[in-house]
């Protein structure tokens, strides 16, 4: 899964750096801010443009502290949720679901527990995160919101066996952008599942979200299964004949139902699935999947 990801997409993260004239004109050039484990940008100007702020020398040295102080508060945020991120890949390689649960925000945690229940279950759920995870990371820096919710972003590295390389012309190690989303719950930071890409898997404030779960029958979807449907799974909601997985689809979530033949074991929140059906005749915010798979895979 990593691999396929990295075929289908490649993004560099861009440093900039920040500069404090003695007149108090901020661009964004020569001091880079440094912190334990990659570095934290700090820019209050566009890319190549200036602002002159006049700044007196009481009111610059208070600037320069509060830039020194939130650089310390972002250096300790980092070492935080990397420890966190650490728990969890040892727990991945060590196929622990307990301890994966025990590093999950509340609302994960309550979603997996109750689809998967069983050993085997659980054993193909931490198949499927195998398949995801990173060997290792560097470069992560954390986007902190408010006090309560963070992003970690890092690039996630895993080595390519030799015939992978030759066949997809892929160097030997393979290196992908990835973001985790952090809650700090009871005062200690719980994570979610990992997802490719610089951005956490969630839509727009604004985003419609469907009104219900009540999906019907195939009858009430057109009868030509020619739609195509894809996204990262924000949700998911089991159900008596199938699954029903919520898709992020541009500003507005899709409710897609997936019958229970059409099942995999790596469809978790986080992860993209590829669908082919139909839309509801009436409600466009409910779809029907005749084939699925997970993005990059064989359909099932």
């Amino acid at each position: 899964m990593f691999l396929a990801i990295l075929a289908a997409m490649s993004r560099r993260f861009v440093t900039r750096n920040l500069t404090v004239a003695p007149r108090g004109e901020v661009s964004t050039r020569d001091l880079t801010v440094s912190q334990g484990v990659g570095t934290r940008d700090l820019t209050v100007a566009p890319r190549g443009f200036t602002r002159n702020l006049t700044v007196a020398p009481r009111g610059l040295a208070r600037l320069l502290i509060a830039l020194l102080v939130s650089a310390l508060m972002a250096a300790q945020s980092t070492a935080d949720l990397t420890k966190v991120f650490d728990v969890y890949l040892a727990a991945v390689k060590a196929k622990d679901f307990a301890s994966v649960m025990s590093v999950y925000r509340a609302s994960v945690r309550k979603q997996v527990v109750e689809i998967y229940v069983t050993p085997k279950q659980q054993a193909e759920y931490m198949k499927s995160l195998a398949e995801m995870a990173p060997e290792s990371f560097s470069e992560a820096r954390v986007t902190a919101n408010g006090s309560t919710t963070a992003l970690l972003r890092f690039m996630g590295a895993r080595p390519v066996p030799a015939d992978v390389q030759k066949a997809q012309k892929l160097p030997p190690v393979a290196k992908m952008p990835m973001v985790v989303e952090f809650a700090n719950e009871g005062g200690a930071w719980k994570m979610g599942p990992p997802a490719f890409g610089a951005e956490a898997p969630k839509p727009p404030a604004d985003a419609k979200a469907p009104k219900d779960f009540k999906m019907g029958v195939r009858a009430d979807y057109g009868e030509e299964s020619v739609t195509q449907l894809g996204g990262p799974i924000l949700r998911v909601e089991k159900q008596a004949t199938g699954t029903v997985y919520v898709v992020r689809m541009s500003d507005q979530e899709i409710a897609a139902f997936v019958p229970a033949k059409l099942v995999l074991p790596g469809f978790v929140i986080g992860r993209a699935i590829q669908l082919q059906g139909a839309m509801h005749r009436k409600d466009p915010q409910k779809f029907w999947a005749d084939a699925a798979k997970l993005f990059g895979q064989a359909a099932k």
